[in-house]
C-alpha cells in the first residue's frame, strides 16, 4: 500500500502516522510533503520509515511530479494555510483550493483509482443562533478567508470530473493535544502557564475572547476517524468530525489554571482577539458513528492535561524561548 500524506510534518501529520504505523496490518510505503525542513522535527523519529518530498502543493507542476514518482493508493490531504489567514486571501486561496485541485488532477492523470480523504473544517457551518450542533445537512455560511476557502475547496471538488478519484471530505472541528503550536487557543494556554510556571514570566496570562463557544477534542481521536475514513467511507460523502460537545474557551482557561498551584492573572489582549470569531460552533457525529462506528474516546480533561505537561517539558528543557 502507497500512502501520500500531504503536510506530514505538521501537527496532525505527526500523528497520523504514528496511527498508521501502529496499527497497519501490512506493509505499507509512506511519502510525505513539506514545505520548510523547520516543520520536520514533529516527525524527526519517522523519518527512517517514510519518503519526504519538498512541494508547494500551489505548484502544479511540483504537485504533479511528487505524485508521478509516489503512484499513491491514498493520499491523506493534510497540508492548508491557517494561521495568518485573514492576512493574504491570495495565498490561503491558492493553497487550500488551487492546491488541491492539483492534487487531485494529478491523481487523476494517473489512469489508477486513488482514494484521497480532504480535510476541511467544521467552521464552514459559521455560528449557529440555535445554538444547535451542525450536522451535514446544514447550509455552510463560512466566514472569515479560511473557512471560506475550505467551502469553496469542497464545492469545486465535488463538481469536478475526477472518474479516477474517490474523495472522501472530513469537517474537523476544534482538535489539539501536545505538539500544537500556541497560534491555537490551548496550547497558548498552556504555554503561558508552563513559563509562569517556570519563572520565566511575570504571572498574568494573555487571553482573546473568552465568550466563544466550541468543539473541542483530541487529536488522537481524530487521526482514528481519518483512518476511518480512509478505509470505510463513502465516496463523494462529507462527514464531521466532532465531539458533540459544547465547551466556552472560558471554562477550557478554568480547567488548565486548576491543574497549576500557581497564582495566575488574566488579563484581556485586543491582539488576540479575531475579527471573524464565530459566537457558537458545534458539530455533530451521528453520520460516522451510524455508519463508520466512531465516536471520540479521549476524556477532554485528560487532553488538556496532556497539553500542559508537554509544554512543561518544552519550557524546562530550553526548547522554546520567550
Amino acid at each position: 500500500m502507497k500512502i501520500l500524506i500531504t503536510g506530514v510534518s505538521g501537527f496532525v501529520g505527526s500523528y497520523l502516522l504514528e496511527k498508521l504505523f501502529r496499527n497497519s496490518e501490512e506493509s505499507l510505503a509512506v511519502h510525505g510533503t513539506y514545505v520548510n525542513n523547520k516543520e520536520q522535527d514533529n516527525i524527526s523519529h519517522w523519518k527512517e520509515k517514510i519518503n519526504l518530498h519538498a512541494c508547494d502543493i500551489s505548484n502544479a507542476d511540483q504537485v504533479q511530479a511528487v505524485i508521478k514518482e509516489v503512484q499513491p493508493d491514498q493520499v491523506y490531504h493534510l497540508a492548508a494555510m491557517s494561521s495568518g489567514a485573514a492576512e493574504d486571501r491570495e495565498k490561503v486561496l491558492a493553497v487550500n483550493v488551487v492546491g488541491t485541485l492539483n492534487i487531485l488532477q494529478a491523481c487523476q492523470d494517473l489512469n489508477k483509482k486513488v482514494r484521497v480523504l480532504l480535510t476541511s473544517t467544521g467552521y464552514v457551518y459559521g455560528s449557529s443562533a440555535e445554538q444547535q450542533p451542525f450536522s451535514e445537512e446544514d447550509k455552510p455560511q463560512p466566514m472569515g478567508v479560511y473557512a471560506e476557502s475550505k467551502y469553496e475547496m469542497e464545492k469545486k471538488v465535488l463538481a469536478a470530473d475526477l472518474s479516477n478519484v474517490e474523495i472522501i471530505i472530513s469537517r474537523a472541528f476544534n482538535h489539539t493535544g501536545p505538539k500544537q503550536t500556541p497560534d491555537f487557543v490551548v496550547p497558548a494556554f498552556a504555554k503561558q502557564i508552563a513559563e509562569i510556571e517556570a519563572g520565566r514570566s511575570q504571572p498574568t496570562l494573555f487571553v482573546g475572547n473568552l465568550e466563544a463557544i466550541r468543539d473541542f477534542f483530541d487529536v488522537r481521536d481524530a487521526v482514528k476517524a481519518y483512518t476511518l475514513l480512509m478505509s470505510k467511507g463513502k465516496s463523494g460523502e462529507i462527514y464531521n468530525v466532532a465531539s458533540g460537545q459544547a465547551i466556552q474557551i472560558s471554562e477550557i482557561l478554568d480547567k488548565l489554571l486548576t491543574l497549576s498551584a500557581k497564582k495566575i492573572n488574566i488579563e484581556q489582549d485586543k491582539d488576540r482577539m479575531r475579527p471573524s470569531d464565530l459566537a457558537h460552533c458545534v458539530g455533530s457525529y451521528d453520520k460516522i458513528q451510524n455508519e463508520l462506528g466512531w465516536e471520540p474516546e479521549i476524556n477532554f480533561d485528560n487532553t488538556l492535561s496532556d497539553v500542559l505537561d508537554y509544554w512543561r517539558t518544552e519550557i524546562a528543557d530550553n526548547k522554546q524561548i520567550v
